[in-house]
């Protein structure tokens, strides 16, 4: 018996049945034996099967993917003489379109990241159809050095050695990149709270193997980062009145290329959805107007589409905002801190910057950015 798809997805089962002429019998059952995951990917197992997919011969190349709809097909070429087809038929929660970007990723190198190598990240985004991804571990610069060095301990609001963490990162980066078959992979790191070591900072964006330097505010001076602020006890207009105003200093300076997830200081309040950002609104063009200024970008956030209830850093309001002030340069991102999370929902985040009047998105190789046209 076939499997029956969830009624929203009728389409996807007319594909399915479309893609029985196209192959193995063994295949397409496999297909409909399989469960319906999740995140939208039915895998098929390797088969030693002596028929190839005969619509989508790929002769002497190793991989060949065509797109069927909101579907990609993988097909392995010959392996030892013999002819193993691989089948993956994908209706992805981007849509089925290949992605042009996920330039803010974190692995086993962050602190708060699932432990997965970057050899993982490369593997899903190309199985994803990522044409460029950056990995941008944290590194929180005002505790740079191992918690000794400053004569503290380490404990669950304050993490240290983000040396560690950047030397580990870049080295993995810059080894895995030969490996990248349709995936353009960069190299950069996010560093955090870098108005409290401004030489540092400069330091660190010297590094020759950098690509990019997203920039972020997670904490205020001597405050730990927003996520464990007890807000019960804070006064919030003063609070995001500080956030907005050290993210001013941030743009201010040149060790940064991407301005990460502007509107972070809200991210944690009780009811951020009820904040009025009007009186807000004079500081963040003043952000604005800096980061265009100076040739750089801010980045559209998506990490919180996977929360109750969704959002966006920043949401399409300030988007729109900073691209009818001029702004010209424009990432996305996921911000993922695990791999299934790679990409997640990026058809989303590609619809948003259209819709703020955006025709291009912005990559950087050694910090210079380029402009990659939507499609």
């Amino acid at each position: 018996m076939r499997q029956q798809l969830p009624e929203n997805d009728q389409r996807i089962q007319r594909k399915i049945n479309f893609l029985q002429f196209f192959v193995p019998d063994h295949v397409y059952r496999s297909l409909l034996s399989e469960s319906y995951l999740s995140d939208y990917t039915l895998h098929f197992a390797k088969s030693q099967a002596q028929t190839a997919l005969p619509a989508f011969s790929c002769g002497r190349q190793r991989k060949e993917k065509c797109v069927i709809g909101r579907f990609w097909l993988l097909q392995n070429a010959r392996r030892r003489g013999i002819i193993v087809s691989v089948c993956i038929i994908t209706c992805k929660q981007n849509g089925g379109n290949p992605m042009l970007m996920d330039l803010h990723t974190h692995t086993h190198h962050s602190f708060d990241g699932m432990p997965q190598s970057v050899a993982e990240r490369i593997a899903r985004a190309e199985e994803l159809g990522l044409r460029y991804m950056a990995v941008t571990d944290h590194v929180e610069i005002n505790r740079f050095y191992p918690a000794a060095y400053y004569g503290a301990v380490e404990t669950e609001v304050w993490n240290y050695d983000g040396q560690r963490a950047f030397e580990g990162s870049l080295a993995e980066v810059t080894t895995e990149k030969s490996g990248c078959k349709s995936l353009t992979l960069l190299c950069g790191a996010e560093i955090g709270q870098m108005t409290q070591c401004p030489d540092l900072a400069a330091k660190l964006y010297a590094d020759p193997r950098l690509d990019l330097v997203i920039g972020s505010v997670h904490e205020l001076p001597r405050r730990p980062d927003f996520y464990f602020l007890d807000y019960a006890g804070e006064d919030i207009p003063a609070l995001i009145a500080d956030y907005f105003s050290e993210v001013l200093r941030l743009a201010q300076m040149d060790t940064w290329d991407i301005l990460a997830h502007l509107t972070y200081g809200l991210r944690y309040l009780p009811d951020r959805a009820a904040v009025d950002l009007t009186p807000y609104l004079p500081v963040i063009d003043e952000i604005f107007r800096t980061v265009i200024a100076k040739g750089k970008a801010i980045e559209l956030n998506g990490s919180g589409l996977k929360n109750s209830p969704e959002y966006t850093d920043p949401a399409l309001p300030l988007i729109r905002r900073y691209h009818d002030l001029g702004g010209r340069y424009l990432t996305l991102s996921t911000d993922a801190h695990d791999t299934k999370y790679l990409g997640f929902r990026m058809n989303e985040l590609e619809d948003m910057a259209r819709a703020a009047g955006f025709s291009a998105l912005t990559v950087f190789r050694k910090h210079q950015p380029e402009l990659i046209p939507l499609p």
